[in-house]
């Protein structure tokens, strides 16, 4: 019985940590499209990092870069589907996969989550970029 309790209650943190892990992902989709530094302030870890590959080459931006393209309007700014395909908790680490997509191109997001101060932020962003071609 003692068993149950504590396998049900290991799971109920699990499920409440995927869920918070949901809504940063989703803070992180409407902040980039509304281009919401603060928002994404609070999602990004401070040591963020985004490794893009794309049709050019990888690129590599660290928070501060990446948050002053989306000011400057370089990036962000298009309304994107979202799509999470899985999210995997390990004690205060997690990851996840998904995707991003517009009717231009399609964001395969590899996110690594680290639970601090009782919340989980995103520390590394490894993406694919893909156009889609018409």
């Amino acid at each position: 019985f003692l068993t149950g309790i504590i396998i049900m209650s290991m799971n109920q943190a699990a499920l409440a940590d995927q869920k918070a892990i949901e809504q940063v992902i989703q803070h992180y989709q409407v902040a980039t499209f509304k281009r919401d530094t603060a928002i994404l302030n609070q999602a990004f870890h401070a040591d963020f990092r985004v490794v893009a590959l794309t049709a050019e080459g990888p690129k590599v931006l660290d928070k501060a870069s990446y948050m002053g393209l989306l000011e400057a309007g370089e990036i962000g700014g298009v309304e994107r589907k979202l799509e999470v395909k899985h999210i995997n908790v390990q004690g205060k680490t997690a990851h996840a996969q998904i995707s991003l997509s517009s009717d231009k191109v399609v964001f395969n997001d590899q996110l690594q989550f680290v639970l601090m101060d009782k919340r989980w932020q995103i520390v590394n962003n490894l993406t694919q970029v893909t156009p889609i071609s018409h």
